[in-house]
């Protein structure tokens, strides 16, 4: 059975690099925070989920000024890859996914998901693209779950 991948970035590019990268697998490809969420929470959990942080989402501030909160600041207006990590690190047991790479670019950010991920237990790999849009091709020849 092909893996069930969920792609987080807001760069179109990438997108289309990773539709053809992982063309036998499953893909579900979101821009923006609501769509991952709204992917995230229907249906069957996902074998594997790619994030990234930095994602233009000035969206639905409502969703997680509690997330927020628990980090002591109100004024975030972005929604971000750490929001993401939040959400998918409160998932339940059967939802959790088996493996979540974290391609941001932004170091601070990136390594601020991992640690929430790593904190729920779930596998992660800190792994930015290669390039600045070359797609999902990992920097150090690590083979994850979803190679295809």
């Amino acid at each position: 059975m092909a893996p069930r991948i969920l792609f987080l970035d807001d760069d179109r590019i990438r997108h289309d690099t990773f539709a053809k990268r992982f063309a036998n697998a499953e893909c579900v490809h979101v821009e923006t925070f609501d769509e991952f969420e709204r992917a995230l929470l229907r249906g069957s959990k996902f074998d594997v989920i790619f994030l990234d942080h930095d994602l233009n989402d000035f969206g639905n501030r409502s969703v997680m000024e509690s997330v927020w909160a628990c980090y002591g600041s109100s004024e975030q207006t972005e929604l971000t890859g750490t929001d993401a990590a939040v959400l998918v690190a409160g998932l339940p047991t059967e939802k959790k996914p088996e493996q979540v790479v974290v391609h941001t670019h932004n170091p601070p950010g990136g390594d601020r998901m991992v640690l929430i991920l790593e904190k729920a237990n779930i596998p992660v790999i800190r792994q930015p693209f290669k390039g600045k849009q070359s797609g999902p091709k990992l920097d150090n020849g690590e083979r994850s779950i979803v190679d295809v």
